[in-house]
């Protein structure tokens, strides 16, 4: 057991390790202290030790993007949804294949998984403009760390190569319009009326997803009492499953998870807006059964045709191309401004609890550092300046 102090104040232990790449024969762990490499240290001989070849035969070698692939399709496709799953795959197809294509997976190591993470940050865009965000980053290193936890369950790794790997520090990443850019927004769409501005209404005022929007029908709306129920989400999926060729499809699906289903009273303005819209409409277009937001099929809403229409409103009026999901984002913000608290806000987002809704939104805007700060004025200082003349 060899231990010492490295320049960057850091801690590395070394061991012996048959499965490691480096000339030596040799792996390292890290730790901020002694104590907490040492115990790192003997879990790894612990793992390695495991592995002797009297007791445990080393297998043949394997392709990583063929060991990946197979755990996507055997281990994980049956517990996810579609749009899930394909996610997945594409992080396979465009970002992970290609840059281990000829590494086997026996070959990793930690160092090889720091590598790709750092190279995924600073110029993992496949349109070759830079890097992914952190919080890509995370959800592809994320990935890898669940099948390699599970190759070494199989036996078929001795430790998971994703432990000890740094990943970038997530920055601010949130689109929120500014309180002028909202109302100019609203602004237009007042002076402009179009049937598919309900859509843009309900991300603004009540933080739902595009996918919720679209799969809202009249029967999810009780106006008189102001409740709203998402019961139902709509996505644009890819379907590879079988044929292996890239096919778009319409789900009609619950929604993201479990807590993202939810009740909740609107806003006044908003349930005002909907009961007058509802009374323009002939009676068979507002039956329960029927979707709020109408497409040429005469039922949904394509959500890529809502996303258009946004797009296409926001260059008209003159505002920045933001995503659909800045809505969500920007009622998020202004509910906190307003003092809603974390637990009810994180209700109504469909969060799985308020800690992840703090973490996401426990920021401030420029408008509301003015706000607060403000809130400190009580009119002593003019006094004293009188008092002094």
């Amino acid at each position: 057991m060899y231990i010492y102090k490295r320049k960057d104040n850091r801690y590395e232990g070394r061991y012996e390790n048959p499965f490691s790449r480096s000339k030596s024969g040799k792996s390292s762990v890290y730790g901020k202290t002694y104590g907490e490499v040492r115990k790192k240290l003997l879990k790894a001989q612990s793992e390695v030790a495991k592995w002797d070849s009297s007791n445990h035969p080393i297998r043949p070698k394997s392709s990583t993007t063929a060991f990946l692939r197979s755990w996507l399709e055997n281990d994980i496709m049956i517990g996810v949804k579609d749009s899930t799953f394909n996610t997945y795959l594409d992080y396979l197809e465009k970002h992970i294949s290609p840059y281990f294509k000829k590494t086997e997976l026996q070959d990793l190591d930690r160092q090889s998984i720091q590598t790709f993470c750092n190279y995924l940050y600073r110029e993992g865009r496949l349109d070759k403009t830079g890097g992914l965000s952190p919080s890509s980053v995370k959800d592809i290193y994320g990935l890898l760390s669940r099948a390699f936890t599970q190759a070494v369950k199989d036996g078929i790794l001795p430790t998971n190569p994703c432990e000890g790997v740094k990943l970038p520090i997530a920055r601010n990443e949130l689109e929120i319009l500014s309180l002028f850019e909202q109302h100019q927004l609203v602004a237009y769409m007042n002076f402009n009326k179009h049937p598919n501005n309900v859509g843009i209404y309900l991300g603004l005022y009540a933080g739902l997803r595009i996918g919720e929007i679209c799969g809202l029908r009249w029967g999810d709306l009780d106006l008189q009492d102001g409740r709203i129920t998402i019961q139902r989400s709509i996505r644009r999926t890819t379907n590879r499953i079988g044929s292996g060729k890239k096919r778009t499809q319409i789900k009609i699906d619950t929604p993201k998870s479990s807590h993202s289903a939810r009740c909740f009273f609107l806003p006044e303005d908003l349930r005002t807006y909907l009961l007058a819209l509802k009374k323009e409409l002939p009676d068979n277009e507002c039956e329960d059964g029927r979707y709020i937001l109408k497409g040429r099929n005469g039922k949904y809403l394509d959500p890529r045709t809502l996303y258009a229409f946004y797009k296409k409103i926001l260059k008209k009026a003159q505002l920045p191309q933001y995503t659909f999901h800045a809505l969500r984002h920007t009622f998020a913000t202004r509910s906190q401004e307003r003092g809603m608290d974390i637990s009810t806000l994180s209700q109504i987002l469909g969060h799985k609890d308020s800690a992840f809704t703090l973490r996401r939104y426990g920021h401030a805007t420029e408008e509301n550092k003015r706000i607060q700060i403000n809130k400190l004025n009580d009119g002593m200082i003019f006094a004293s300046d009188k008092n002094i003349a």
